[in-house]
């Protein structure tokens, strides 16, 4: 399952989740807010995705799970990528 980091406050995470919702697949993504993390947990993760990818910053795309390289940012070329391996 791909996973998506996001953040409060975030514009390009708020379109990446629109466009994902509008191909009727958000529903397939595990979604962590990194604003909301009281235990550390998303921090430990984000920060292995930081150490092997050197990728840092929201919304966070990890759709390792498909195949395919995690991203940062809106991206709606790559976005698209991920939407065709989920169909």
């Amino acid at each position: 399952m791909p996973v998506l980091f996001v953040a409060k406050n975030c514009m390009a995470c708020t379109m990446t989740k629109k466009q994902l919702e509008r191909a009727g697949v958000l529903d397939c993504f595990t979604i962590y807010d990194a604003s909301n993390d009281p235990d550390g947990s998303i921090a430990i993760m984000t920060d292995e995705l930081k150490r092997d990818y050197g990728l840092s910053g929201a919304p966070f795309v990890d759709p390792r799970d498909l195949g395919l390289e995690p991203f940062v940012g809106f991206n709606p070329d790559k976005i698209e990528e991920v939407i065709d391996k989920l169909k």
